[in-house]
């Protein structure tokens, strides 16, 4: 039976060969085109016999898998609730395993299975990068949807271009997906990397992995984390710069390339600095994914290929002095301000950073500046209705004629006011390029 189903394998690529041969430049020669590609086809099937309860109805789903992970993770399109799930099959090259649902991302509707196997499953390959060229042939491979489960089906066609969406989809030409292909199926280039993947809608569009595979690779390597260790990552991810589109006018008349971002500042000490980050760089591809659009979009396109965690890496491709230059940076933990929360006056304040002064457009580059301000506090209250006294980010020049310009001056002013009993004090701020006085009425301190 297998022997039938090579010879019929064969016999499709041959027939095949002449219009790939006509469609492709890279085909030099036919035959060994045609091995080549019969190897690459050969990875591992995967059939998905899927059963849940939804709106009090129970159903059978279908799905063509993906080995992902040699520990055996599979990768299936999912767009249902964890616990609407009654029973998982999956035969792998027709033999039968159980597996255990283990993780679904709502965002990209992707879930991992695991599969209870001592076999050694070697995984698909992820292409990296998008596919540049037009016309540039592509296979797409699945298991039957109908009766006959394990028929392997395989059909070419042409790579069109990209339709740019959530998740960008692929536009083919000569494939039809509708004909028994499942949810799940493959669609892979010439050198049998992954290129794309059917979805689980009605649509069944085909999602572009370029653009699935950070997500899919953090999924993978969430859940191998969480099958080792548990591992804290609180805080906020951190790589130290600041940035801003380009005008495509402006680009156009400079000669830059439109579809950037102009890094404005790279602060001291941080990942950014240490991975080789300058002021002026222009960002070209983030994860060699070149940025796309103009002005505002290539902002949303940067923010959509950013997608920061502490702990990961991520390439930046700038362009410096005319030349192209490939950065690695990790990212961190944000590192905390320093802060003091203060009873007595109703206040958090906190030391000027550089990140801060820029973020915050700050006009000091140190001393304090007022974070918070509590409700009801001596701060809060007001000599014209809808405004407080003091504000957020004002910076605290001086206390009672003491000029206060860290942390340790603050304490100390703090002290002075506590010992001599005071009930009002004068507050010199500096808000935005204005000075001001305000007096405090401390009587009004919550005890």
């Amino acid at each position: 039976m297998k022997y039938i189903k090579l010879v019929g394998l064969l016999l499709l690529l041959i027939l095949s060969n002449n219009f790939i041969y006509s469609k492709s430049k890279k085909i030099k020669d036919s035959v060994s085109a045609i091995k080549n590609i019969t190897k690459k086809l050969k990875h591992k099937t995967v059939f998905v016999n899927l059963k849940l309860d939804f709106r009090k109805k129970t159903y059978q789903l279908k799905y063509n898998g993906i080995i992902v992970d040699k520990s055996g993770l599979i990768l299936i399109p999912f767009s249902y609730k964890k616990d609407d799930i009654r029973n998982i099959q999956i035969w792998i090259n027709e033999i039968e395993h159980t597996g255990k649902m283990v993780q679904i991302n709502k965002q990209i509707k992707m879930a991992l299975i695991k599969v209870k196997s001592n076999e050694i499953i070697k995984q698909i390959e992820f292409s990296k990068t998008p596919i540049k060229n037009a016309g540039e042939p592509i296979f797409i491979q699945s298991n039957s949807g109908d009766e006959n489960l394990f028929r392997p089906l395989i059909d070419i066609g042409m790579f069109m271009g990209y339709k740019f969406l959530k998740i960008d989809e692929m536009l083919t030409s000569d494939i039809n997906i509708f004909n028994g292909f499942l949810p799940g199926s493959t669609i892979l280039n010439l050198n049998g990397k992954l290129v794309g993947i059917t979805n689980d809608s009605r649509k069944r569009g085909i999602l572009a992995i370029y653009d699935l595979r950070k997500k899919i690779s953090k999924m993978i390597s969430k859940q191998m984390n969480k099958e080792k260790t548990k591992l804290k990552k609180d805080g906020k991810p951190y790589l130290g710069f600041m940035r801003k589109t380009i005008n495509k006018n402006y680009a156009d008349y400079m000669d830059l390339p439109k579809s950037s971002i102009l890094v404005t500042k790279v602060f001291q000490n941080s990942p950014a600095q240490k991975g080789g980050l300058k002021d002026n760089d222009l960002i070209i591809a983030v994860d060699e994914i070149p940025l796309q659009g103009y002005n505002y979009n290539v902002e949303k396109h940067f923010m959509k290929l950013f997608d920061p965690e502490i702990g990961n890496m991520i390439s930046f491709t700038v362009l410096r002095n005319g030349k192209n230059k490939k950065l690695i940076l990790k990212f961190i933990k944000k590192p905390e301000p320093v802060e003091l929360k203060t009873d007595s006056l109703g206040l958090t304040i906190a030391e000027i950073r550089p990140v801060d002064y820029y973020s915050y457009e700050l006009f000091n580059k140190t001393g304090l500046y007022i974070k918070k301000i509590e409700p009801g506090s001596p701060a809060a209250t007001s000599s014209d209705f809808g405004s407080t006294l003091l504000n957020r980010m004002d910076i605290i020049l001086n206390i009672d004629n003491q000029k206060i310009e860290t942390m340790k001056d603050f304490k100390v002013a703090l002290k002075a006011i506590k010992k001599k009993n005071k009930k009002v004090i004068l507050i010199k701020i500096l808000r935005g390029i204005s000075t001001n006085f305000v007096a405090l009425n401390l009587n009004l301190a919550k005890e």
